[in-house]
């Protein structure tokens, strides 16, 4: 049981970070180029995701039953990759937490202006998302 509830964290984990970050801001930076663009820069991006995928699944089944990104760096590329693993994950993770605060509080203050009528200021709609 604890096996397969790891295994649907992980699927929520990586569903939500695509969701939130790709599906949500690539659209909003791209639609300036055009639709087919935007399109043809999807199928790129889709692409480039499926063969790093399939790199990260080799490098998982070569490195044993218990692996994750951090023991996989450091089974591949000794310590130094995985001091750079942990950094460049820990660097991923605050930007993201940063980005759905950031929009998410844009959200909370337009929620709350609808709702009741009420002007909040900019960093009053970020207190409810970090508490």
């Amino acid at each position: 049981m604890i096996h397969q509830n790891k295994f649907v964290g992980g699927i929520l984990l990586v569903t939500g970070t695509i969701v939130g970050a790709a599906c949500l801001a690539f659209p909003v930076s791209t639609g300036m180029a055009g639709f087919i663009p935007s399109c043809l820069l999807f199928i790129v991006y889709w692409g480039y995701m499926t063969y790093t995928a399939f790199l990260m699944l080799e490098a998982n089944l070569w490195s044993g039953r218990a692996a994750n990104l951090i023991s996989m760096a450091k089974h591949t590329l000794g310590r130094g990759g995985e001091i750079v693993s942990w950094i460049t994950y820990l660097f991923l993770l605050y930007a993201l937490m940063t980005a759905y605060i950031a929009l998410g509080g844009d959200l909370i203050i337009d929620l709350v202006d609808y709702v009741f009528g009420l002007q909040l200021s900019k960093w009053a709609g970020s207190i409810p998302l970090i508490i």
